[in-house]
């Protein structure tokens, strides 16, 4: 049974391996507020002398231990208490209104702190260029394939309460308004490699080539959240292995094949994946893997709008 909409206030502290900038005036760190036709976000760095662990949550938190131990082998294990990973704490605090309903709270969590996550970088990623200091960094999340979930690397907490009485509001098992999390730590196995494949990748002087370099750049920062580097890690890497492509060609008329390319009336794709080919092997990538050129007209669209206008489209930021 639905219960009627609830005006919530959920409160998330993020604990950092750093030092935030901090204000050259004196007073409080500099705070934002932020208004959504869907909520009111606030969002504040932790002042020098509030304490690094606010509440008894997050105290308990402080205890946790992380551990990792190999299957397969009794060393190289890891072992950390959260209290030596963080130095700083970023608070965030989203107001909204909200259906509560108890069968579906793990949903309503994810999404209340998928959006905290989102506007904490929000605020680190102007704090960063403001300070121009390489060493703010975003919360870092992690998509992982194999359930579709995203995750949080870093040690976080988070308590909900009704925001006109401040009373608690029940969202998590047990029937308790606060919880934590130490941060979620990748696998660190990274997979299997045969000798062969290892002799003849090294057997080409220098480094490995740059494309395929590159999209292994573009899916780590897929499962890290950083779509905009994923795009164009992968465009970059679609553009060196067709410049390559037209490069290594050494028969037929050269001079037609790159008047082909150079024709800025058509795409990147239809020059470089389907006029191209069919003028040089009479084959094109359009009529091979339509869907795969759908997707480089796609990619080579947001990179223009990212090289461009700086920011993702509004298609793609309405998906």
């Amino acid at each position: 049974m639905r219960e009627a909409f609830l005006r919530v206030r959920a409160v998330y502290q993020f604990y950092l391996d750093y030092t935030l900038p901090r204000s050259v005036e004196e007073g409080p760190p500099f705070s934002v507020t932020l208004n959504h036709e869907e909520f009111v976000a606030h969002i504040s760095p932790r002042p020098i002398e509030e304490k690094l662990f606010p509440s008894d949550v997050d105290e308990s938190l402080a205890g946790m231990e992380i551990e990792l131990v190999p299957m397969d082998r009794p060393d190289g294990s890891f072992k950390r208490v959260v209290r030596d990973m963080c130095l700083d704490r970023i608070q965030v605090v989203l107001d909204a209104d909200i259906e509560l309903d108890q069968g579906d709270s793990f949903e309503l969590l994810q999404k209340s702190l998928q959006r905290a996550v989102e506007l904490v970088n929000f605020y680190l990623s102007h704090i960063r260029v403001v300070a121009k200091s390489p060493y703010v960094k975003p919360i870092g999340q992690f998509w992982r394939p194999d359930d579709g979930q995203f995750y949080t690397s870093v040690p976080h907490s988070i308590i909900w309460f009704n925001a006109e009485d401040n009373s608690k509001v029940s969202v998590f098992p047990g029937g308790n308004n606060a919880g934590s999390s130490s941060g979620s730590i990748r696998s660190p196995e990274s997979g299997f490699v045969s000798s062969s494949a290892m002799i003849e990748s090294m057997s080409v002087p220098g480094s490995p080539p740059l494309d395929l370099s590159l999209l292994v750049d573009a899916e780590e920062s897929i499962i890290s959240s950083n779509l905009r580097e994923a795009v164009l890690c992968m465009s970059s890497a679609v553009e060196i292995a067709a410049k390559r492509y037209l490069s290594e060609y050494d028969g037929g008329d050269i001079a037609a094949a790159r008047a082909i390319v150079r024709d800025r009336r058509n795409s990147f794709a239809k020059r470089y994946l389907q006029d191209l080919p069919e003028f040089l092997d009479g084959k094109s990538f359009l009529v091979e893997h339509g869907d795969s050129f759908s997707g480089v007209e796609d990619l080579y669209r947001e990179r223009n709008s990212l090289m461009h206008e700086g920011k993702f489209s509004d298609e793609f930021t309405s998906r």
